[in-house]
């Protein structure tokens, strides 16, 4: 997917014309059906925002689906999925009820170089634009923000590691990192020396001609302006939404809370497994074995039949 597809365009009108990308097209319905315990968390959640003296009535919003789950699972309030709503209207700028790729990169300061679409394409877009229609709604903002405030800086290395590794093959050619050290030059000036291949050179430590995850790391520590935008988007949507605190909170609480879910279910899946010691004991020891530990299939020995007659 190229990044030039993602651009998005408004009419004389105002109106939001909708991307025309790879992924338009609806995604596919999933077969899967969600146990009762899946089904409660995607359940709509209505929320009040606003409301007062000045302002009148207070608004009533509702999110649905993965948005509404993601919300009930990290434990967000109706006062802060007020704040979430605010920053949204905020950041629509053309008051379309959506957010363009371009209102979002206005929204963290960013330069719209096809770098910095491709960033976002890979950090929010198309995570959250489940519709794949180019923008955002609020719905799918929701769902984009939690995602983007709660990613660990592992988690957005490794997209960016992706976003380098164009043939999925979990590594960076030569020719891959080439091809983005130009888009971030002309975001950050001459930032890398010499010609690309030299330089993507100097950091394979293995000499086999590629660059993996590890060494991938390692050029993040020479040159970190290559990971700038990921974190400024990340640092923004933190800051403007609920704020850093906040959001480390509510994220050590669900890692917790998920830690303790997990090592419930391995406790119960530990339960249910049968020892193979217990079922060959059971089996020596009478209900169908035999002596050598071998199951008894249920044949007579006419051998022994015709003695005892």
């Amino acid at each position: 997917m190229t990044t030039s597809n993602l651009k998005q365009s408004k009419s004389s009108k105002g109106t939001k014309k909708k991307g025309n990308h790879t992924s338009s097209k609806p995604r596919p319905e999933s077969h899967h059906h969600p146990t009762a315990e899946e089904a409660e968390l995607l359940k709509p959640l209505t929320f009040l925002r606003g409301g007062g003296i000045c302002s009148g009535p207070p608004e009533i919003c509702t999110i649905t689906g993965l948005s509404a789950a993601g919300a009930r699972m990290m434990g967000l309030s109706s006062s802060q999925l007020g704040k979430i709503k605010r920053e949204f209207i905020k950041m629509d700028v053309d008051k379309s009820g959506e957010i363009s790729m371009s209102e979002f990169i206005e929204f963290i300061d960013g330069i719209e170089s096809d770098f910095v679409k491709e960033v976002c394409h890979r950090m929010i877009f198309g995570f959250t634009d489940l519709d794949g229609d180019g923008s955002l709604s609020f719905n799918e903002f929701v769902l984009g923000c939690i995602l983007l405030s709660t990613f660990s800086k592992d988690q957005i290395m490794y997209i960016m590691f992706e976003m380098f590794d164009n043939n999925g093959n979990h590594y960076v050619e030569k020719s891959e990192f080439g091809h983005l050290a130009k888009s971030v030059d002309e975001l950050a000036g001459n930032l890398f020396p010499g010609n690309y291949q030299s330089f993507c050179h100097s950091f394979d430590t293995d000499g086999d001609g590629l660059i993996n995850f590890d060494e991938f790391m390692h050029i993040n520590d020479a040159f970190p302006m290559i990971f700038f935008p990921p974190l400024r988007m990340q640092d923004v949507m933190r800051k403007t939404t609920l704020g850093y605190s906040t959001w480390r909170s509510l994220t050590a609480k669900f890692d917790k809370k998920t830690a303790a879910t997990v090592k419930k279910r391995n406790k119960i899946a530990q339960k249910q497994i049968v020892p193979e010691e217990a079922i060959n004991n059971g089996a020596s020891s009478g209900g169908g074995g035999s002596k050598d530990g071998s199951i008894d299939n249920g044949t007579i020995d006419t051998k022994k039949s015709k003695d005892s007659d």
